[in-house]
């Protein structure tokens, strides 16, 4: 999309956060979050964002616990 608003004059930008790009990451979604608001003067409230990161910790050490995924190599892609 950003490729395509350059060649039509719209002026765009991305911000994006850092995930391991296997498993849904509200972290990484409130620190985008974060930023937008502070670039934006926009308040905007975390609370739910942060809730789910807290349960989606919770469920990364289960699976490490588990042993889940131990010897498969997770990517992105495949």
């Amino acid at each position: 999309m950003l490729g395509l608003s350059a060649q039509r004059g719209i002026d765009a930008v991305c911000l994006m956060g850092e995930t391991s790009g296997y498993i849904v990451d509200p972290m990484a979604a409130a620190s985008v979050l974060a930023v937008l608001s502070k670039l934006s003067g926009v308040p905007v409230d975390p609370t739910n964002l942060n809730d789910r990161a807290a349960e989606m910790e919770k469920v990364i050490e289960s699976m490490v616990e588990d042993g889940k995924g131990k010897d498969e190599e997770l990517t992105y892609i495949g």
